[in-house]
């Protein structure tokens, strides 16, 4: 039995990650503000009863007369939502969490694979994971450099 890890597809370098740290930051930046306007909208709609807005996005609870256009805002943020969270995951990395905005890049590091993190807030790449380990786990790479600003 092959108990080998299979190689992802893609394999960034660090400067490849790095290469890709200002569009991250946009994109969650706008992430995180879409999904405060989703958080904000269902708990304004659900009065007290999730379950109530879940029956009416699935089509299975009328909507209540008036709430029409709030209806309609809050599907249009959830499309928006998901269309931005593929946008990231389209270039290659692997989201772990969109909030606070972690993200892994499959790397080559002394000839195995690791993933290379990330976080929203953090100026560069300079910290990696064995792949069985979790972001918690990340170590300072070896060539990282502290950005100072």
């Amino acid at each position: 039995m092959d108990t080998t890890t299979p190689v992802p597809s893609r394999l960034f370098s660090q400067s490849e990650a790095n290469s890709l740290v200002p569009t991250l930051q946009l994109s969650f930046a706008t992430i995180s503000e879409m999904r405060s306007g989703v958080e904000e909208l269902l708990a304004d709609l659900a009065s007290g009863d999730p379950t109530r807005i879940a029956g009416i996005l699935r089509g299975e609870e009328p909507v209540p007369p008036g709430e029409e256009p709030r209806i309609e805002k809050l599907q249009s943020l959830i499309v928006e939502l998901g269309e931005a969270v593929e946008s990231v995951v389209a270039q290659g990395v692997i989201i772990q969490e969109l909030d606070p905005g972690m993200v892994d890049f499959p790397s080559l590091f002394d000839g195995r694979v690791v993933l290379l993190s990330w976080q929203y807030g953090e100026h560069a790449v300079e910290y990696f994971h064995e792949l069985d380990d979790g972001f918690e786990s990340r170590a300072p790479l070896p060539d990282a450099h502290p950005v100072l600003h």
